[in-house]
């Protein structure tokens, strides 16, 4: 290949390999992020549930799982049907939004192909129940903005569970 040619999508390069190995950086930053909200939300769930059996019930849920069990108690709890409720609700939405990106990357399949000037672009997507095909470009900021929005959740809910817990509100965890 002379100096004017560009690579074939499927070829290596040194740019690319480089951009790839960022990605996977990006992509392991964004996984442990969501696991620190996967633990907040866990806790939270086991400070909701009033029961000797909440561990039982809540360790080890996915983050979808414990906000369904909390989304649940707040329903049926009225001590949140006050705005500690309307907030924490609020939050859920976020955390859910926020998965669903997640969840591209980590199970969604990774596609390179050529945009319009021949360059290799990435996308990420997932087959959907209903059949279709959910895509998503694959880049670098998106990632970053992700890990970010994880990392302010994630501090959202420990302030929202400090103050539950700090009006004197605590369930069973033991």
């Amino acid at each position: 290949m002379t100096n004017d040619e560009k690579p074939k999508l499927w070829e290596s390069t040194p740019d690319r390999q480089q951009r790839n190995k960022d990605l996977y950086v990006l992509l392991g930053m964004m996984v442990r992020t969501a696991a620190n909200v996967e633990l907040m939300l866990q806790a939270i769930a086991l400070n909701l549930v009033e029961s000797p059996y909440a561990m039982q019930l809540v360790a080890g849920d996915s983050a979808s799982r414990a906000a369904e069990t909390i989304r649940r108690v707040i329903a049926a709890n009225p001590r949140l049907s006050s705005d500690a409720g309307v907030d924490l609700s609020a939050l859920l939405s976020e955390s859910e939004a926020l998965f669903r990106r997640r969840n591209g990357y980590v199970h969604g399949y990774w596609s390179a192909s050529a945009d319009p000037d021949g360059e290799q672009s990435l996308s990420t997507g997932r087959f959907r129940r209903s059949g279709d095909i959910e895509q998503s470009p694959l880049d670098a900021d998106d990632l970053k903005e992700l890990v970010s929005g994880l990392n302010g959740l994630d501090a959202k809910f420990r302030k929202w569970l400090v103050a539950w817990v700090s009006d004197g509100h605590q369930g069973s965890t033991t």
